[in-house]
């Protein structure tokens, strides 16, 4: 079985500023070492490449002389299928469209990044002046924060409230399931465990045969129960895995082939990339969080069209999607990349909400 990948781009442009260094993030999915394959960023303007590696080594010979001494890889992240290139000292000829190119021999994955360039903040202003504008700015922004640390302490103390009703579980009861994985959903390359709690993703293929049901291209699974009323929690322990994506998936989602993961599609996903949390796939939007989490909680509530994501850790909301008409079963939904992560659905004797 020929395993394919794509590769992952930020959806939205990145600005900087002329001078400045920026990094260029560009992850392959799912997570293959890179020190055996050819990397290569180019920009679309540009017959020489940005950055050229081949089996784990630089090639400056093939670079552009505008980019020479200003590209670097992170080499320490190739374990993790990380691509990034950072760009030094930028200036204003460097803006455009950039592509990440990754060559596997038998397969080959590409995506396209935009980045903004910015001239300097006023490079001719009077001095005194700045000086002028920064210490309004500091006060502006001390009274500011002040504000602000009032209004999250609030909002948070808000949050903790609506978390522990989980909209009034004190009064309706809510459904915590027993969530087991669907062994006929998994796509080939997850092991599943005897007591269908447990999933990581392996080396090989297990070469089951195929009911139309399993993910052929996405490393994941469903669970064997789905909803088509109520209100419903599980957890998920994710410690020690940086690379995730959970959430629930509408029972006629695509399964076959490579297929966007999002709401259009029938997806409703928080996931993780190293230390990246965020929602969906396409377009993937970053949370920004304190602390990530070692368990995640999610939360159907069918009939008000809300799925909910929490840290069970931190006790916190994640993320909450609203304003949907559900119309089909909904399935819990688990995915895994690189070898040997795994992601375990905890028990619902002892939830720890």
């Amino acid at each position: 079985m020929l395993e394919k990948f794509y590769v992952q781009v930020p959806d939205e442009p990145i600005i900087v500023t002329v001078g400045e260094d920026v990094v260029l993030e560009c992850q392959l999915v799912p997570v293959k070492h890179l020190d055996n394959l050819e990397i290569r960023w180019f920009k679309s303007d540009s017959a020489s490449p940005v950055h050229l590696n081949s089996n784990g080594q630089d090639r400056p010979d093939a670079q552009g002389k505008a980019y020479k001494g200003r590209t670097e890889l992170f080499k320490d992240k190739f374990p993790h299928g990380n691509a990034s290139l950072k760009l030094k000292k930028i200036k204003t000829s460097d803006e455009g469209n950039y592509t990440c190119f990754i060559n596997l021999q038998t397969y080959q994955a590409e995506a396209v990044l935009n980045l903004k360039v910015e001239d300097e903040f006023f490079p001719k202003v009077n001095i005194w002046l700045i000086i002028f504008w920064v210490v309004a700015g500091l006060v502006i922004t001390s009274v500011a924060v002040d504000v602000m640390m009032h209004r999250k302490e609030d909002k948070k103390i808000e949050e903790l409230q609506r978390f522990c009703t989980l909209e009034g579980y004190d009064e309706v009861k809510i459904d915590y399931v027993s969530v087991t994985l669907d062994v006929e959903t998994a796509n080939p390359w997850l092991e599943v465990s005897d007591d269908l709690k447990s999933l990581r993703r392996t080396q090989t293929g297990r070469g089951l045969p195929d009911t139309g049901k399993k993910f052929t291209y996405w490393s994941c699974a469903l669970g064997s129960e789905g909803f088509t009323s109520g209100r419903h929690y599980w957890e998920v322990e994710v410690t020690g895995n940086q690379f995730w994506n959970l959430g629930v998936a509408a029972e006629s989602v695509e399964r076959k082939g490579w297929v966007r993961l999002n709401l259009d599609t029938g997806f409703w996903t928080i996931g993780r990339i190293e230390k990246l949390i965020y929602v969906n796939y396409f377009p993937r939007s970053t949370i920004y969080i304190s602390q990530i989490p070692g368990k995640v909680g999610v939360y159907l509530n069918y009939e008000s069209g809300t799925i909910s994501f929490f840290s069970v850790d931190t006790k916190s909301r994640l993320y909450t999607f609203t304003g949907n008409k559900f119309t089909e079963k909904l399935y819990p939904f688990f995915e895994t990349w690189g070898e040997n992560r795994l992601l375990r659905i905890c028990s619902s004797s002892e939830p720890d909400l």
